[in-house]
């Protein structure tokens, strides 16, 4: 006997139509407040390992450094392309880390006619981040000579991470 025949290849090519590369599971992230632990995103493609990518912009450039201060941020879900699988990358999805909620408290001073004013304190109540400086000044307009009576103590600060209560 002789056998003849031809070749055939096997070819394997990206998916296409149902078989092409997707999210499996929607990109999604929740929000929360400044000082907690980060919501960890989720999102899940089809081929591919999904990174999660973060901008202040919705527009703006995107890194894997997870936001850590108060405002609105934006997340999206992104995969690598490969020779098997096409790129993936999620439409932005918004996210806000709210701010802290503190409360600061003048402390009540007191003193006589013509003697030295007394430092102003303050009690502070609720979450602070370790190493943050909440940027707190405390003013009155009560002076050694000043005449008898009640003066305000006024509470200012500068933390844009913080909602403070006074």
């Amino acid at each position: 006997y002789e056998i003849t025949g031809t070749e055939h290849e096997w070819k394997i090519e990206k998916g296409t139509g149902d078989n092409k590369n997707s999210f499996t599971v929607t990109p999604a992230i929740t929000g929360w407040t400044y000082g907690e632990t980060a919501s960890v995103p989720t999102g899940k493609a089809k081929y591919g390992t999904v990174r999660f990518v973060y901008s202040d912009e919705e527009t703006g450039s995107y890194t894997e450094t997870v936001p850590v201060n108060a405002g609105t941020h934006y997340m999206k879900a992104v995969v690598v392309g490969t020779e098997s699988y096409d790129a993936l990358e999620s439409d932005p999805v918004l996210f806000t880390i709210a701010k802290a909620k503190v409360t600061l408290t003048a402390d009540d001073i007191s003193g006589t006619y013509g003697s030295e004013i007394a430092p102003l304190t303050y009690t502070v109540s609720g979450r602070i981040v370790d190493g943050d400086d909440l940027g707190i000044s405390l003013t009155t307009n009560a002076t050694k000579g000043a005449k008898v009576g009640t003066y305000p103590i006024v509470i200012t600060f500068t933390n844009n991470n913080t909602i403070i209560s006074r």
